[in-house]
């Protein structure tokens, strides 16, 4: 791919993702009051979608024709200023050539033909008129001939100073272009070495934690796992904050000092996530986010995915429990104020904000 489309391909996409989350944030306004959480959480994934397909299949109803193909216009115009350049160089070498016959005709007349040795009197007279008339005729022609090379070889140079300026602003374009794609890719790079410290920091301390031997505890959990269809193994340790992470060995953390009712509900979120293919998501969400750093509407909406991701496994829980949305509520503002985040890990309470705004859900019953 070359510089000038993979630059092009940045700008696209960034305005492509914008007018995406800009229709669904739009929908989620007009008609969100009578959407489902489910339905909302979902929705999303049109916007993951968008940035997950480099080019959607052409369509002569899809609004974002509206904005072209930028990078194939940029093909073609090269193409054709290529073509008239070369067009232009043609016709200088053409000029060239045919003033070069025109000098050597001038200064060597060729003859046709030849006639007798001793011409008579009438017939002398009769050439010297014909060759007066052939001098004017062919005078004339070459006057002619001189404007038409005259207009060529204007042409001509005109095509070669805008070959001039064709590479002065290709060689300015391209500068630029390599500007961009390498800040993109440092961003890249910082953005991944950042996620990745974060996800070893975690693995790392998460081994130092001590396994759960609380028996009463064990057997809640894989009766909830059963009652789920949750047949994969899961290490139960002890932490400073409830989480569950790992897709192919997951691990799921508590804090020590709740109540059994308080635990059911704790472990019903969590490995509700686990179920539902929610660690999944976040991964995905971890990686996008490191293509699309420059971009600031996904960080906005990455954030009301995860918002939407907690209420709709909110409204799980207590569907799967007769926990009182009150309880759930008070364990969740319990969570909150000591919760930290961790890359590819799910905690039970996020923020405080968002943690305040699934407890208006969960009270309002939605």
């Amino acid at each position: 791919m070359e510089i000038a489309i993979l630059s092009q391909w940045l700008v696209s996409v960034f305005v492509m993702s914008t007018v995406t989350a800009a229709v669904i944030i739009l929908a989620r306004i007009l008609i969100g009051k009578n959407l489902s959480p489910k339905f909302k959480y979902y929705l999303w994934g049109i916007f993951l979608l968008r940035l997950m397909m480099v080019q959607f299949p052409e369509s002569s109803l899809s609004i974002f024709n509206l904005l072209g193909n930028e990078a194939s216009c940029i093909y073609l115009q090269g193409k054709e200023e290529k073509a008239l350049v070369e067009e232009g160089m043609q016709l200088t070498t053409m000029t060239g050539q045919m003033k070069d016959e025109m000098g050597s005709s001038a200064n060597n007349p060729v003859t046709h033909g030849q006639g007798p040795l001793f011409p008579d009197k009438d017939s002398s007279n009769n050439s010297k008129d014909k060759l007066a008339d052939g001098k004017a005729t062919s005078t004339y022609d070459l006057e002619a001939l001189s404007d038409v090379f005259f207009h060529i070889s204007d042409l001509s140079k005109a095509f070669e100073q805008d070959e001039n300026q064709l590479v002065a602003v290709n060689a300015s374009e391209e500068s630029n272009s390599k500007i961009v794609i390498v800040i993109y890719v440092l961003g890249c790079i910082l953005c991944f070495a950042y996620m990745l410290m974060g996800y070893i920091s975690f693995c790392y301390k998460s081994r130092r934690l001590l396994p759960i031997s609380d028996e009463k505890l064990l057997m809640l959990v894989e009766q909830i796992k059963k009652d789920l269809h949750i047949k994969k193994k899961i290490a139960l340790v002890y932490g400073e904050n409830t989480c569950i992470a790992g897709i192919f060995k997951p691990i799921l953390i508590l804090k020590a000092g709740y109540s059994e009712e308080e635990y059911r509900a704790i472990l019903t979120h969590e490995l509700i996530h686990y179920r539902y293919g929610d660690l999944l998501v976040n991964w995905c969400l971890v990686l996008l986010q490191g293509l699309y750093w420059f971009n600031p509407v996904v960080y906005f909406v990455f954030k009301q995915i995860r918002q939407d991701q907690e209420i709709l496994c909110d409204v799980r829980v207590l569907e799967k429990t007769n926990m009182s949305r009150v309880s759930y509520s008070e364990v969740l503002f319990k969570e909150a104020t000591l919760v930290r985040g961790s890359i590819g890990a799910i905690a039970f309470a996020r923020k405080e904000s968002t943690t305040k705004k699934r407890i208006e859900v969960i009270a309002k019953g939605k």
